[in-house]
């Protein structure tokens, strides 16, 4: 098995923000983890870390978030990953605003950050887990399956089975942004009913991916999901990721439920997230 999906829990504040508060301490727990599989031994406390025993790309895909919040997710998540360069010019996509400077298309929303002291200044993961020298490069990718579009078979040959479109169909023009790096893969081969094929919008691009290997990509990721033997409808760390979260989710209503004496044994001690949460050696077996 060639993918290893480790999970990291962490409490969302009030409010229902579509925003990962704790981005900048989960991804470098995360960080820590890999250091810590790639050298055979317990990444020490303090940082920095050796850059050999970190990864030199992130490849992160970010689901559950509108398109209107695309400026906010750069601002508050890739920025708790790591710093915005200002001096640098990523292939990066803004669908609202595009602005075509030298060297590369970028957004009005990241053009801000790297150029706003406040942020450039604020501490990332990556700096804390591999100090200041330690920047990899960030491909930030958002998947949205919360919309209506839908696509079908125009000929035999294109037909699934079930009377959906091929699973590995992608659809990356005419019905896409002129002005974005995005594209709908129809990853599944549908079980009933009309396929709801996943957009992925690409927010930053350090990488530096074309289209198609980037497709390649993420439909090469959606056959690791080590529970089932189909493929996936988007990648196996955005399930796990939203299975880990309801997971998450029950266990703390649950020890709320239990010290308030309501949907609880009476004198049950409740417990917390943390204790009930304790992460697997493989996210893929979380229950």
């Amino acid at each position: 098995h060639a993918v290893d999906f480790v999970q990291q829990i962490s409490v969302q504040s009030a409010g229902n923000r579509d925003v990962v508060v704790g981005m900048r301490e989960s991804a470098a727990e995360l960080l820590r983890h890999y250091a810590a599989a790639a050298s055979g031994a317990p990444a020490p406390p303090g940082p920095p870390l050796p850059a050999g025993s970190l990864p030199e790309v992130l490849l992160v895909y970010r689901d559950g978030v509108a398109d209107s919040m695309f400026d906010t997710v750069l601002a508050e998540e890739y920025t708790a990953i790591k710093q915005p360069a200002r001096a640098r010019h990523e292939a990066v996509t803004d669908r609202y605003r595009p602005v075509v400077p030298r060297g590369g298309l970028v957004s009005n929303g990241l053009w801000r950050l790297r150029n706003d002291p406040c942020v450039s200044n604020r501490p990332a993961a990556c700096t804390d887990v591999g100090g200041a020298g330690y920047s990899p490069k960030v491909t930030f990718t958002v998947v949205q399956k919360s919309h209506n579009t839908r696509f079908f078979p125009t000929s035999a040959a294109e037909t699934h089975r079930s009377g959906n479109v091929r699973p590995g169909t992608v659809v990356d023009q005419a019905v896409v942004d002129a002005n974005a790096f995005d594209f709908f893969l129809n990853s599944h081969a549908g079980i009933q009913g009309t396929n709801r094929a996943p957009r992925y919008t690409v927010l930053v691009d350090e990488v530096g991916f074309t289209a198609e290997s980037l497709q390649l990509l993420t439909f090469g990721l959606c056959h690791t999901y080590a529970t089932c033997h189909r493929t996936l409808s988007l990648p196996p760390a955005a399930r796990l990721g939203d299975r880990a979260a309801d997971r998450a989710r029950i266990a703390w209503r649950s020890h709320v439920a239990t010290l308030t004496g309501r949907g609880g044994t009476k004198g049950q001690r409740g417990a917390f997230w943390y204790e009930m949460l304790a992460a697997p050696a493989a996210a893929s077996y979380v229950v």
